[in-house]
């Protein structure tokens, strides 16, 4: 989680490489990281999300995913079915989110935190710690599309991001504008493709 965090808010930039990191849980839980760059400091805001947090103020990104990839809405139900499955948090708590990612057939990567985003955050940070591409693959939600999700989606060029409920509509202006697909309420005989359609076959 604290790697995706710091990359994908941008607090330091994707050449990152800590010299060591330690983790103290108490009260608090704080991470220690050495390392010789530079952390940025600017623009910091106070969030009031899940179990909130700092994030740096969005801006409305230049890059927008272009690629050929394409899916079928069989594949995407077929990935969901496997990802309720590995949710073990949640059918033992009722009170968790889960994020996955995926190619086409299979679950790359996956975690669960008490905060969506957070959840995110520990799939991106698991997949650049191990070397997974982010290029034609589908993000998994449980939770709300939010915009932040979104977000990251773009930073890291996911060009398809997929729930089982809904979407806000801030994440879909940024969607549509950034590449991204946006498939929500994904249930065993529906779904709801918002944004960028083309992927879908």
């Amino acid at each position: 989680m604290i790697t995706g965090f710091l990359l994908t808010e941008e607090l330091i930039d994707d050449n990152f490489c800590a010299d060591s990191l330690a983790i103290s849980y108490g009260e608090e839980i704080e991470a220690e990281i050495i390392s010789e760059v530079k952390i940025a400091q600017r623009n910091l805001i106070k969030t009031s999300g899940c179990i909130g947090g700092l994030t740096t103020a969005r801006k409305k990104h230049s890059s927008v995913i272009t690629d050929d990839f394409q899916i079928h809405g069989e594949d995407i139900k077929a990935l969901f079915r496997l990802f309720n499955g590995k949710s073990e948090l949640f059918r033992m708590t009722g009170c968790v989110h889960s994020a996955a990612l995926c190619d086409n057939k299979t679950i790359l990567a996956f975690a669960e935190d008490i905060g969506r985003h957070n959840a995110v955050d520990k799939v991106f940070g698991s997949c650049i710690l191990k070397n997974i591409p982010f290029s034609k693959k589908i993000l998994l939600v449980s939770g709300r599309i939010s915009s932040e999700i979104v977000s990251k989606c773009i930073k890291w060029g996911v060009p398809v991001v997929a729930s089982r409920t809904s979407a806000t509509s801030l994440a879909l202006e940024l969607a549509e504008d950034g590449g991204v697909t946006v498939v929500g309420f994904v249930r065993a005989n529906r779904m709801n493709i918002y944004t960028n359609g083309q992927r879908m076959n």
